[in-house]
């Protein structure tokens, strides 16, 4: 595979290719094709423990363009009116469940929003439990999934 590099005014420059030299290979992309596959026909293995980086390494916190606090930017991309399962799911386990606004800095305090109970307790307890486990937490932060789709093996973000 190869990619057309254009200068600014456009023009072709060269082929991007990929390198054919052993040690600049990702060992990982060795299995990119069984990933692609397991993200495309939803076969994830939703059992392993999910290491939330909010928690653990980052110890932050996310506010989007609305000014809506989240754990993170990758629950924050469901937030918007998809059809994507994503956000169907977001919708039916967490602001369904509460309300629509407790996450909300224009109507709570960073204190309230804080120790409300989904931040305070239930989203962590929510990975332990099938039935209440975002998919989208198990995808990013579960141990045992590929660092490809996951970013709970490093902390360079």
């Amino acid at each position: 595979q190869q990619h057309p590099v254009h200068n600014n005014a456009g023009e072709f420059e060269y082929y991007l290719k990929p390198p054919i030299q052993e040690k600049y290979l990702n060992e990982i992309s060795k299995d990119l094709a069984k990933v692609v596959e397991k993200n495309r026909t939803n076969e994830m293995d939703l059992t392993p423990k999910i290491v939330c980086l909010k928690k653990t390494q980052f110890q932050r916190i996310y506010i989007n363009a609305v000014m809506n606090v989240l754990p993170c930017c990758f629950i924050s991309n469901d937030t918007y009116a998809t059809t994507a399962k994503a956000y169907k799911e977001l919708q039916e386990k967490v602001f369904n469940k509460y309300d629509p606004n407790f996450n909300s800095l224009r109507k709570h305090s960073w204190d309230e929003i804080l120790n409300h109970p989904w931040f305070a307790n239930d989203l962590v307890k929510s990975w332990d439990d099938p039935k209440d486990k975002l998919t989208r937490c198990q995808k990013t932060c579960g141990m045992k999934v590929s660092p490809i789709t996951s970013q709970s093996q490093s902390s360079e973000l």
